[in-house]
């Protein structure tokens, strides 16, 4: 259960679990002195008053040693901190000077109950006092430094104080004004992030975390349409963003995409499965395809039109035979035929006629082997259910639409945002 806050650099941050506390504690993200906060607490409490929290951790660096000839300020705060071990002066029991004193710190102490109720005392607060956030003046190379370390550390504030200081004096260094937008959008400052990243962009400043920290910041503010280019942008970039792919899928369907939602999520995974590894994307996928069997339910004569992504240098659809659940079929207008594995055939249990079970076929490298040429009862390209579709299935076939299933469609392909798209209208 998340239940604990802590306040740093004048916010506070969570809620984590008590082991995401104790995580932050041994990462040196929370330090002793920091303060913490949960529900039942009166009040804020410094971070090494939790009993276990910094255990088997470092001890706290003890103060420095007073020096000899202190200032009179300190020896007397010093002196006014110790208790006095003989009173000059000690009342007797009964004196009339002891009862005044009673009466005058049953007063005081009344005094104080008042005026620290009137203040709202009782009550947990709900945020920290501001913190003071002192940074030492830096400057040049001096302040650039110091803001790569503070962002290593995780002091986002301390990183956003010298990345601005540093910028002073070097405003055409886009990698810093890109490093600046992260730490902003880190912050939960969106706007001012959105402002950094563009202007690192119009410097031509270019990277894939660059376009997907930029990606959530546009989001945060309400530009889903720009949110998603900029994330294409990113994985068109690198391809195995597993955040940006699973945000962009997410934005797709919710924007009423499903099919291309699906297609990203399909390529992912069968990509991952190419490489031995499991499909990262079944849960998300799983929902998306409920979404589609839905739309097709709720308007099966609705004309279909959907686009999907270039981004692993073709163009994939996702492809839907019998029970399987929707694979990744790459788009290749220049074959003849639909082909299809004998192991997604099988698994499947899609229902077909068998037209030549000795027949041979070529591939896209030129290899000919020995397959069947089959008719399938139905398949599913996105939500379009395509009737007695000829394909090829073998051991060594890859999934690969041809123009026995493109001739259902019209193809239109076009440039936007740096991305190749393909659409595709229903006939």
């Amino acid at each position: 259960m998340k239940i604990w806050f802590y306040a740093k650099g004048g916010d506070h941050f969570g809620p984590f679990t008590d082991d995401e506390l104790k995580g932050l504690a041994a990462a040196g993200t929370l330090k002793r002195t920091d303060l913490i906060w949960k529900d039942g607490l009166d009040d804020w409490v410094p971070a090494d008053a939790e009993q276990g929290l910094f255990s088997g951790l470092p001890p706290a660096i003890p103060p420095p040693i007073p020096r000899r000839g202190a200032a009179p300020a300190q020896q007397a705060a010093r002196m006014a901190a110790k208790p006095t071990a003989h009173p000059v002066w000690q009342p007797q029991p009964d004196s009339p000077v002891r009862l005044v004193l009673i009466a005058g710190t049953i007063c005081a102490a009344l005094l104080c109950l008042f005026l620290w109720g009137s203040r709202g005392g009782g009550t947990h607060p709900k945020t920290a006092a501001p913190l003071p956030a002192a940074y030492p003046p830096l400057q040049g190379a001096d302040a650039l430094r110091e803001a790569n370390r503070c962002y290593a550390g995780d002091d986002l504030h301390c990183a956003e104080n010298y990345l601005r200081a540093y910028l002073v004096s070097a405003p055409q260094d886009a990698h810093s004004m890109a490093l600046l937008g992260v730490t902003l959008n880190r912050l939960g400052q969106h706007a001012q992030a959105v402002q950094q990243f563009e202007a690192a962009l119009n410097l031509g400043w270019a990277t894939y975390d660059t376009f997907a920290y930029y990606a959530l910041s546009l989001a945060a503010l309400g530009r889903t349409d720009d949110s998603i280019k900029w994330n294409y942008r990113a994985l068109a970039t690198v391809p195995n963003l597993v955040d940006v792919s699973g945000t962009l899928a997410q934005q797709l369907t919710q924007q009423g995409h499903a099919d291309e939602a699906l297609a990203l999520l399909t390529a992912f995974d069968d990509e991952m499965a190419a490489k031995g590894q499991n499909a990262y994307f079944m849960a998300q996928r799983i929902v998306i395809e409920d979404k589609i069997e839905q739309q097709r339910r709720a308007d099966p004569g609705a004309k279909t039109i959907f686009e999907v992504a270039n981004l692993e240098g073709h163009f994939s659809v996702p492809v839907k035979l019998g029970e399987a659940h929707y694979a990744a079929f790459i788009v290749d207008t220049g074959a003849t035929t639909t082909l299809v594995s004998n192991k997604l055939l099988a698994s499947s249990k899609a229902k077909y006629a068998m037209l030549n079970r000795d027949a041979s076929g070529m591939l896209a490298d030129g290899r000919t082997v020995k397959g069947a040429f089959v008719r399938l009862d139905e398949v599913l390209v996105g939500t379009v259910a395509l009737k007695d579709l000829d394909a090829f299935a073998c051991d060594t076939c890859g999934l690969l639409l041809g123009q026995s299933a493109l001739k259902h469609f019209d193809l239109h392909s076009a440039r936007s945002a740096g991305v190749e798209f393909l659409t595709l209208t229903e006939r």
